[in-house]
C-alpha cells in the first residue's frame, strides 16, 4: 500500500491515520481530540468540524471551514512560521500526509520526490520495502552510467 491510489487509499487512510486516532485516544483516555484539519483540503470533518467515532470519542476541527486566506492570516498575525513541509515539491498540494501515502503517477515518482525530500527516508525503508531497494538499485545505475 506505498502511494496507494483510489479505493487504496481510501482503505490505506482508515487503516493507518483513523485507526491511530482511535487508538491514541484510548491509550491517553482522551474524549476528544482536535486535529487542524479543513474540509477544503479534502478532509471529513463532519457537521460544524465535529466527527463522533463509533464506540465513543469525538474528533474535532476547529477551523474545518477556515479559507486559505484566513488560515496564513492566523499564522502571520500570530507569528507562526509556515511548517517546513510547505516547501517540499508540491507541499500545498500533498499538505501533512505522511510520506507512503503521497499522491503520485507510479511508486517511482513518489519514491523519487521523498529521495528528493530526504535520501534517508528511502535508504531506510529499502531495508523493508522491496519496492524502495528496486528504486535505490535503478538510481545507482542511472548514476554509474
Amino acid at each position: 500500500m506505498i502511494f496507494p491510489k483510489g479505493k487504496t487509499f481510501q482503505k490505506w487512510y482508515k487503516m493507518v491515520q483513523q485507526n491511530n486516532f482511535i487508538s491514541y485516544m484510548k491509550r491517553a483516555n482522551l474524549d476528544v481530540v482536535i486535529l487542524g484539519h479543513r474540509t477544503i483540503d479534502g478532509n471529513i470533518c463532519g457537521t460544524d468540524g465535529v466527527r463522533e467515532r463509533p464506540g465513543g470519542g469525538i474528533l474535532y476541527a476547529p477551523i474545518y471551514d477556515w479559507s486559505h486566506e484566513l488560515l496564513f492570516a492566523y499564522l502571520h498575525y500570530h507569528n507562526i512560521e509556515l511548517p517546513f513541509i510547505y516547501e517540499w515539491k508540491d507541499g500545498f498540494y500533498q499538505g501533512t500526509h505522511w510520506w507512503p501515502a503521497r499522491k503520485v503517477e507510479s511508486i517511482e515518482q513518489g519514491y523519487r520526490e521523498v529521495y528528493e525530500i530526504d535520501k534517508t527516508v528511502v535508504i531506510n525503508a529499502a531495508a523493508v520495502l522491496p519496492s524502495a531497494k528496486k528504486f535505490l538499485e535503478s538510481e545507482k545505475q542511472k548514476c554509474q552510467r
